[in-house]
């Protein structure tokens, strides 16, 4: 039952041992990068609403990742997915939807297909299908904001749209994709944003490592 899943977050901290803390921080890992993942689909989604500043980066950012991340919390702690924004976003806002009040609308409208769901379960999956297939294609569209004249930018971006799909993980493309910028920006010698950079390659290579060693 739903309700049964409410509160599982902070319930299962009394089955937590020493043994699985190597586990643990896996999983945390495998979290935090899928949470960047989605994060970072802000400057995606703010690009289609022209909400950049001259510097590119995304108009009250702080607001928006502080919502990402408070979203976060409550998704884990009444038993969903994270409650933020996501990429397929992008097919909303490509059919006009630009405020808040869309999204509450949508959410209105989820809630009141609960009652629903053994119709929705009649459908069959092709025709559903079409779907997932339009929505990669407006996420794809981003690809094309990719400065694919430096390697320190194009080489990650390419390994992270790679690696993904080939090993069915967003955390491991993610991972990788860290990796790559931190040699490049340490081969081309660029100290804007170096430390950033080594900070979250050395989380990735702890990351593969952890995922290595429980194996």
């Amino acid at each position: 039952m739903p309700q049964d899943l409410i509160g599982q977050a902070i319930v299962g901290v009394q089955y937590f041992t020493g043994s699985q803390l190597g586990n643990f921080v896996a999983v945390v890992f495998v979290l935090l990068f899928m949470s960047l993942s989605d994060a970072m689909s802000f400057n995606v989604l703010g690009r289609q609403i022209d909400c950049i500043q001259p510097d590119g980066e995304l108009c009250r950012s702080k607001q928006a990742l502080l919502s990402n991340a408070l979203g976060t919390v409550f998704g884990a702690i009444v038993g969903s997915t994270p409650v933020m924004p996501y990429l397929v976003a992008a097919s909303g806002i490509f059919e006009g939807g630009r405020s808040g009040f869309v999204a509450i609308v949508v959410g209105l409208l989820f809630l009141i297909s609960t009652l629903f769901t053994p119709l929705f379960a009649a459908i069959p999956a092709f025709a559903t299908a079409p779907i997932p297939l339009m929505i990669g294609v407006l996420m794809m569209s981003g690809v094309r904001l990719i400065n694919w004249n430096d390697l320190a930018e194009a080489i990650p971006a390419f390994l992270v749209i790679l690696i993904t799909p080939l090993t069915f993980s967003i955390a491991d493309g993610m991972a990788a994709g860290f990796i790559a910028h931190a040699v490049a920006t340490v081969a081309q010698r660029n100290r804007q944003g170096m430390r950033s950079s080594l900070v979250l390659a050395g989380i990735a290579v702890a990351y593969f490592t952890l995922i290595t060693m429980q194996a």
